[in-house]
């Protein structure tokens, strides 16, 4: 018995899709924010970079006035006081400031503004720097009062206040822009912690619903397998009842054979001594009746072998081997002895095929008796062949016999089922239903073609197994279209 593939349910397909989607959204919902996260940290970083920068402005603009204000104190003390040590840390003013001018001009070249107000800056610096450079000269020199007059000459004051307060004004909008940027980043800082918040919260909500009812699935499954496996213990012990059913119908189908057989052989003897020893003494009736007496002992025979057959057909454990169709074809006429004047012919290309070889040899038994059962008596014809088809060779025995009405083209594979009635054709009604069954076991279908009047035409598929060894299947044998078997002789038509 061939058990069904498992088809699941639309309901369990839907859920388990919209499982899936869940999953899927849930790990999606994971990267957006991941990807959030690293956008708004970046910004933060961008945002916390611009806060640094504008420190590091402030911090050179403290060089710069650090380093005047040097210059002053050296000048101042050496004026006042006569010392002389401040002037060797004055010497490097001139490097201090101008590097950190150099420094101020990269640190805002992003700010047009503050940029323009360096470079006069470093304008007014480098003139003073000059001055500085020179008293410095003087005083070293050791010429104090030249040193005096020089610094009352052209020391502006007015134009260090403007420079001082020219850097300051840097500075403290520097450190506006520090504010700003500072509560930028605070800003992008906190919207990112919210972001990540909320965000890794809808993951997680999301994931506990997927895995709650990923679970739930599990125990569905897990009680569906329960339930699969008492199913299949019954089916199990089901199959062992049927088998053993089986087993007792063929036993009770042999008995009941050999059982009804042997009161049918003693009638049919009993028959064949009445008309040995009393035929002469018997009227033409009672001849007649003689005669329908053991040819209705042969039909219940034949009807017994015929139910035997059809029980027990495709049962068996059968041998795939390679066939040579032709060679059994030729095999199955000769045993059939077709009648003088009825011609069987072969057509086709009947390629080897690997298969049973009793069932398709039944196969072709049956409908080749059929065929000379219902073809013309007198100048009959029934050809057997093969033709290509989609998927492998289509088997075929035509007749030219009556034909069949199209309505009952199902009906003839039945049991039991004669389109003529009993006594007018010598036949059971079983021959039919053994081909159906042995192809459908195979793999293979059985169909009729025919029309009233225009003969009767039997087609069959036969599936060829796989080969089996690397050889492959046997290249086909050459011959000549048409075969053709008269009587129980057989003689080659020319092409």
């Amino acid at each position: 018995m061939t058990t069904p593939p498992y088809e699941p349910s639309p309901k369990f397909i839907s859920t388990m899709r919209a499982k899936l989607f869940a999953a899927f959204g849930s790990a999606l919902l994971v990267l957006v924010v991941v990807w959030v996260g690293i956008q708004a940290i970046d910004r933060a970083e961008l945002a916390q970079s611009w806060v640094d920068h504008g420190v590091r402005v402030r911090s050179r603009v403290r060089d710069v006035i650090e380093a005047l204000l040097e210059a002053q104190v050296a000048q101042t003390s050496y004026l006042a006081l006569g010392n002389t040590y401040p002037l060797e840390d004055a010497h490097s003013v001139r490097d201090r400031a101008t590097q950190a001018l150099a420094a101020l001009d990269r640190l805002t070249a992003d700010n047009r503004e503050q940029n323009a107000k360096i470079r006069s800056i470093s304008n007014i610096l480098a003139e003073n720097l000059d001055e500085l450079e020179e008293s410095l000269r003087l005083a070293e020199a050791g010429k104090r009062i030249e040193m005096l007059d020089f610094v009352r000459k052209h020391q502006d004051r007015v134009a260090f206040r403007k420079l001082r307060g020219a850097l300051d004004d840097v500075r403290d909008r520097e450190a506006r822009l520090i504010v700003d940027r500072r509560a930028i980043a605070q800003d992008r800082t906190q919207t990112t912690r919210v972001l990540l918040l909320v965000g890794g919260s809808l993951a997680f909500i999301l994931a506990t619903f997927v895995i709650v009812r990923i679970r739930a699935s599990f125990r569905e499954i897990e009680s569906a397998h329960a339930t699969i496996a008492e199913q299949a213990e019954q089916l199990s012990e089901r199959t062992t009842q049927l088998e053993r059913s089986v087993k007792e119908l063929d036993q009770f189908a042999y008995v009941a054979s050999h059982d009804l057989k042997a009161p049918l052989r003693a009638i049919a003897s009993l028959a064949s001594w009445i008309s040995e020893d009393a035929g002469d003494r018997l009227d033409e009736e009672g001849q007649e009746h003689l005669r329908l007496m053991i040819s209705r002992v042969e039909r219940m025979d034949a009807l017994v072998s015929g139910i035997l057959a059809y029980s027990r057909a495709g049962r068996a454990a059968l041998e795939v081997v390679e066939i040579d169709v032709e060679a059994l074809l030729h095999e199955v006429i000769e045993l059939l002895s077709p009648p003088e004047g009825m011609t069987v012919a072969i057509e086709g290309e009947l390629a080897p095929i690997r298969a049973p070889r009793v069932p398709l040899q039944q196969v072709w038994m049956n409908l080749l008796s059929n065929a000379i059962k219902h073809g013309k008596k007198d100048g009959g014809r029934v050809v057997a062949g093969a033709r290509p088809g989609a998927e492998g060779p289509i088997y075929f025995v035509r007749d030219d016999g009556p034909g069949i009405d199209p309505q009952f083209h199902e009906r003839i594979f039945a049991l039991f089922q004669t389109l003529e009635a009993r006594d007018r054709v010598e036949g059971t009604g079983i021959g039919l239903a053994v081909v159906k069954k042995l192809v459908e076991q195979q793999g293979g279908r059985v169909w009729v073609e025919s029309e009233l009047g225009k003969g009767t035409t039997f087609l069959f598929t036969f599936p060829s197994a796989p080969a089996s060894a690397p050889g492959g299947t046997p290249p086909k044998r050459r011959r000549n279209p048409f075969l053709t078997l008269t009587g129980a002789r057989s003689a080659r038509q020319p092409d």
